[in-house]
């Protein structure tokens, strides 16, 4: 058997000891479940780790090992220790840890040079009062065993530096605690603890206090005595934090703090006053309820070591943390200066053409009625364009809004400027129904390029507006609770307007005031230069409908913005609608895009192109160069170097993918998958050399009408089908 094997082993071992006159001897990882009697021959030991074996018992010859002074014993099953444990006169260091120990032997008592006991991870539930005899004794770990109470003779371990019980029943530090002075670690997390006795500050030794993992709610000034504490753990990942809900203000004068652990103590804010903790190395903030940090912690020079997950941040903090530390004090420092509130939201108008988006726009900005208005191409922005109040709480509030024109050549490329948190008013026109005004597809082109179920605080508000919805007209059925279940708390409520009138305009503007001023990211506080980089965006796009982000890192330079910050307002003025910046992607984040309607029409050439038409979709990158870079075009030339930014933006948006020709020496192709066609081609069969089955499987796939059981066209889903599905 194995462990007969073992137990030899370990006799050969213990005789070659024996004969050498070793003082050291490793009977660890063994798989032994005894020890050999004739341990007990070697008196001359000094050092015995016999950790991680399956021992349930030790031999009495043990307590022979009279010059024995480091003991491992940890990883095994004991129950019981020995009697004979206490004639270990030498013995300095015991490691009892993770065993199944239930009691200890009053002779421990004995082991009167003892300076290290590990008990953690037994089934202790008393200790012996004859622990206090151990005058040596400088680390004791108690932690993980059900005790609920310590023995009071502790308090004349007047050599104690380490003292560990987390993970305990105790309930309340022990007031007898108080006479260990030279006590340097004091762990006591996860014992139910509500209160930290006044006595504290007796510990006036203490270096590391771990009191995470209880019941805290607040901490008692007396904490403020302890002037040689350099760690200080309130929350700790493992096993969690205390509810305090607010940062006590006796920590404010730990002036040697090094390393303060605040995981999940439900913290809605920090005082300013942490920026006085100027020894501060670590501060661990994951787990709480912050949005924001206070500037002061800028002044943290020593502070190398920040962690912030799991908490709502702001945008611009998130992203600033996303780059690293420097950029979160860079983002701290521009916090400290001048602010200005950012009430403001872009709002995107969604729907088939001449559902009256343009009218309704236009109605909400209180411009003046346009009879016979032209239709809209491409897409149309007019920033700083609505301003309404929340009546509420009568804040003003300005919504850049961007109009998009319906024609179905444009509808998917309108993807490309769909950002979250913002406003959608998915238009449609009741004379036509919803059916015909496609608002489910585009309720769904809104979910799937602007929703990420990750954060849902970035989520799109959708509003379904029905025009032309006086009260003489005819209001043609949209089914809401159908709407509502398939879409969630997406859609924030259902309207009919007749911009030409006003009806029902002002519930409309209300509903989207509230709904503005409930995004978090709305009402934020940022600082002054943030005015100044938008207003050095507008000049620019005055004259140029594009500048590389190198351009727009100089641009923040100009205005004393720090660049680790330029990533961050570029995200802002990104969800606010003043430019496009896709900065989460390595090919395009390279370019800021400061005209969005200059961007549409190079997506537009290829869609319009006779030439990519008559071959189906499929298009040459050659191609695509005549088109972006046509003399003929005068100012809308677009330079090779964007040729490859707006091939990705078309396959990342589901509009295009490359295609791999037969031909060995095909040039690089894209399919624009809107532009396949919707009909199967006549006498296809004779082009394709069909294989058994193949003509049965491409009969599998019908989309039917759910009412009329007839052949149906779902437009949008084929062509993403064919882009996602080309590898299979």
């Amino acid at each position: 058997m194995t462990q007969d094997k073992a137990y030899r082993k370990a006799e050969q071992w213990i005789e070659s000891a024996q004969q050498v006159g070793v003082t050291q001897l490793n009977l660890s990882l063994m798989n032994l479940t005894e020890l050999p009697e004739s341990l007990g021959k070697l008196s001359q030991l000094q050092y015995l780790d016999i950790s991680d074996n399956q021992l349930t018992t030790l031999p009495e010859s043990l307590g022979k090992l009279s010059q024995l002074q480091y003991l491992d014993i940890s990883d095994n099953q004991l129950t019981t220790l020995p009697e004979s444990l206490d004639d270990l006169s030498q013995l300095q260091k015991l490691n009892l840890r993770n065993n199944q120990l239930t009691t200890l032997p009053e002779s421990l008592g004995n082991l009167s040079q003892l300076q290290y006991l590990n008990l953690r991870t037994n089934q202790l539930t008393t200790l012996p009062e004859s622990l206090g005899n151990l005058s040596q004794l400088q680390y004791l770990n108690l932690t993980v065993n059900p005790l609920k109470t310590l023995p009071p003779s502790m308090a004349i371990l007047s050599a104690l530096q380490a003292l560990l019980v987390g993970g305990n029943q105790i309930g309340e530090i022990p007031q007898f605690l108080g006479e260990l002075t030279q006590l340097k670690r004091l762990y006591f997390w996860g014992n139910g603890l509500n209160t930290i006795p006044a006595w504290i500050d007796r510990l006036n030794s203490l270096e590391i206090l771990s009191i995470h993992a209880n019941q805290l709610t607040r901490l008692l000034d007396a904490i403020v005595n302890l002037q040689n504490l350099k760690i200080l753990t309130l929350g700790y990942h493992k096993e969690g934090g205390n509810p305090l809900k607010s940062l006590p203000e006796s920590i404010r004068y730990l002036s040697q703090l090094e390393k303060l652990e605040l995981y999940k103590c439900e913290l809605q804010f920090l005082p300013d006053w942490l920026g006085e903790l100027g020894n501060l190395e670590t501060l661990d903030l994951r787990g709480n309820h912050l949005t924001d940090l206070p500037a002061s912690l800028a002044q943290l020079d020593r502070l190398e070591e920040l962690q912030l997950e799991d908490n709502p941040l702001n945008p611009e903090l998130a992203a600033a943390y996303e780059q690293g530390l420097d950029a979160v004090k860079a983002y701290l420092r521009e916090k400290a200066e001048a602010q200005i509130v950012l009430n403001e939201a872009k709002l995107i108008l969604v729907g088939e053409g001449e559902v009256g988006k343009t009218s309704l726009l236009g109605a909400l900005r209180g411009d003046a009625w346009v009879e016979h208005r032209p239709t809209t191409h491409g897409v149309e922005v007019d920033i700083k364009s609505l301003t309404l109040v929340d009546a509420d709480s009568g804040t003003e509030i300005t919504l850049n809004g961007w109009d998009f024109g319906g024609q179905n050549i444009y509808r998917h490329t309108h993807q490309l400027f769909f950002t979250a948190p913002a406003i959608y008013l998915a238009v449609w026109n009741p004379r036509r129904g919803p059916a015909q005004c496609r608002v489910e597809e585009w309720l769904k082109m809104v979910k799937h390029r602007a929703y990420d179920e990750s954060r849902p605080d970035d989520k799109p508000r959708i509003l379904v507006v029905a025009t032309h919805g006086g009260p003489k007209e005819r209001l043609d059925h949209i089914d809401e609770q159908a709407l509502r279940e398939e879409f969630g708390d997406l859609i924030v409520g259902f309207h009919h307007i007749d911009s030409k009138t006003g009806y029902g305009l002002e519930g409309l503007e209300q509903t989207i005031a509230q709904t503005v001023a409930r995004i978090p990211q709305v009402g934020r506080a940022v600082p002054a230069r943030w005015k100044r980089v938008l207003d050095a965006v507008r000049d620019r796009s005055q004259t140029d409908a594009w500048i590389t982000y190198e351009q727009f890192q100089s641009l923040c330079a100009d205005q004393e913005v720090d660049l680790t910050l330029a990533k961050t307002y570029a995200a802002i003025l990104n969800e606010l609608g003043h430019l496009i910046h896709y900065g989460s992607d390595a090919v395009l984040r390279d370019i800021a895009i400061l005209k969005p309607e200059w961007l549409s029409k190079a997506i537009s050439f290829v869609l319009e192109d006779p030439q990519v038409k008559q071959q189906n979709g499929l298009v040459r990158h050659s191609r695509l160069g005549e088109l972006w870079d046509d003399p003929e075009r005068g100012a809308d030339r677009y330079p090779q170097q964007l040729h490859a930014v707006f091939l990705k933006l078309m396959e990342r948006c589901d509009l295009s993918y490359r295609v791999e020709l037969p031909e060995a020496d095909a040039p690089p192709t894209s399919l624009m998958a809107q532009l396949v066609p919707s009909r199967r081609p006549d006498e296809w069969e004779q082009d394709w050399l069909l294989r058994p089955g193949d003509t049965e499987r491409t009969q599998i796939c019908r989309i039917l009408d759910a009412e009329t059981g007839r052949t149906a066209e779902a437009e949008g889903l084929m062509y993403r089908l064919i882009v996602r599905l080309h590898r299979f």
